[in-house]
């Protein structure tokens, strides 16, 4: 027995879907050829952010893509983790305190969405603590079906091909990553 795929679907310039087929065999084939049964493959989309332009492009492309799937959208932005700063919290000499840093992550998050229709979409925003890549892959393994995150964002080598979090991101994770320019 073959199967074969009879889809006319053509996606105009621009769009971003992703779906895949179950095809039954040619013997269980009705007169209009195979049948299709469309399977949603992505429940929750989670969304790395630094409040980069880059990260706006990811957001804006993971929200199309929920609106097609009917998926719910995690926002999620880590302060990074630095020993020396959270360890010296306490002293005078410390540029911004928690609050600051708790503040400057919803700012980046707020920058991030703003402009884009979410519609319907369910977008539930977090903020972790830690180093960016590993607390990326951490709160993907708790559910996320697809990680969307920029090529590059605001940290030193922001001019780099790929950014140094989305390379140990796209290692290490435990489900798909869409990488957005």
């Amino acid at each position: 027995m073959r199967s074969t795929i009879c889809d006319t679907y053509r996606p105009h310039a621009g769009s971003v879907l992703f779906y895949s087929y179950i095809l039954a065999a040619s013997s269980a084939c009705d007169a209009n050829g195979p049948r299709k049964e469309v399977v949603i493959m992505f429940r929750k989309i989670l969304v790395a952010t630094d409040g980069s332009e880059y990260s706006r492009h990811a957001f804006s492309a993971a929200v199309e893509m929920a609106k097609g799937f009917g998926s719910e959208i995690e926002l999620l932005h880590v302060i990074m983790k630095h020993p020396h700063i959270m360890a010296s919290e306490v002293s005078a000499g410390v540029d911004m305190t928690s609050m600051e840093y708790e503040a400057h992550s919803k700012t980046a998050m707020e920058d991030t969405m703003k402009g884009i229709d979410v519609g319907e979409i369910k977008v539930e925003t977090k903020i972790v603590h830690g180093y960016p890549s590993q607390e990326v892959v951490e709160e993907a393994k708790k559910g996320a079906d697809l990680i969307v995150m920029g090529t590059k964002g605001h940290g030193p080598w922001a001019g780099a091909i790929m950014g140094s979090v989305t390379q140990r991101v796209v290692s290490n994770a435990p489900c798909p990553v869409l990488v957005v320019k």
